[in-house]
């Protein structure tokens, strides 16, 4: 359903991938939310981000996708709630939902 694979608990991205330098943040933060696509305001706030790397870069890039106060409840509930997310914000990376 999708293709994310958690780091392990206790190991760093930069770990799992040998990398010896330390990351810093560059671009800008998504007005959307990642999972439903709604459009971030003052009613509805970023409650919880995913952390996702491309599995083929080979160089520590982590791009941080927020979530909204439903989609980040629904992602904790694990299960099938929580794939629907993340098959949601896979579809969000690459580009394959519209607003």
């Amino acid at each position: 359903m999708h293709d994310f694979v958690e780091v392990p608990e206790g190991t760093t991205l930069l770990e799992l991938l040998g990398a010896r330098h330390e990351s810093r943040p560059i671009g800008r933060k998504s007005p959307l939310c990642a999972s439903c696509v709604k459009p971030f305001s003052a009613a509805r706030k970023i409650f919880g981000h995913i952390r996702a790397t491309p599995a083929e870069l080979r160089t520590p890039v982590i791009i941080v996708y927020p979530l909204c106060r439903a989609c980040a409840r629904q992602l904790k509930q694990g299960g099938t709630k929580e794939d629907a997310v993340l098959a949601a914000v896979e579809k969000f990376m690459n580009g394959e939902v519209s607003q």
